[in-house]
C-alpha cells in the first residue's frame, strides 16, 4: 500500500506544499492526504504552519479527518505540518465500523 507519490517535479515531504509565484490569498501549491480505507485519520488538533514570504494556506478536512486537502503558497511560501508534532495519526473508529473490521 502506497501512502504517497510525487506526480511532477521534486520530492516534497508528505503533507507539505508551496509555491514561489502566487499572490497572497491565491496559493498554488497543493497536497492531498487520503487515508480512507486504511482505518487511519489525522488527529483533530494538528495544525499546518505557514513558512516563507507572504504565505497563505487553506487546509480542508473531510471524512472524519481521513481526507486532508491543502493549498499553500506565497512569494516564496509553503505550509507543513507542525514542526514539533509532525503528522499525527489515530485509529478511525468510524472507518473500522463501516468496513466491518
Amino acid at each position: 500500500m502506497a501512502f504517497s507519490n510525487t506526480l511532477h517535479g521534486s520530492f516534497v515531504p508528505y503533507g507539505t506544499a508551496g509555491d514561489c509565484y502566487s499572490m497572497k490569498d491565491c496559493p498554488q501549491g497543493r497536497f492531498s492526504i487520503d487515508l480512507r480505507g486504511t482505518g487511519l485519520r489525522i488527529v483533530d488538533d494538528l495544525q499546518w504552519e505557514d513558512k516563507g514570504h507572504r504565505t497563505t494556506s487553506r487546509i480542508d478536512r473531510s471524512s472524519n479527518n481521513a481526507v486532508i486537502d491543502g493549498r499553500c503558497g506565497g512569494y516564496c511560501g509553503k505550509c507543513a505540518p507542525d514542526k514539533y508534532k509532525g503528522l499525527v495519526f489515530s485509529i478511525d473508529q468510524k472507518q473500522l465500523s463501516i468496513e466491518g473490521i
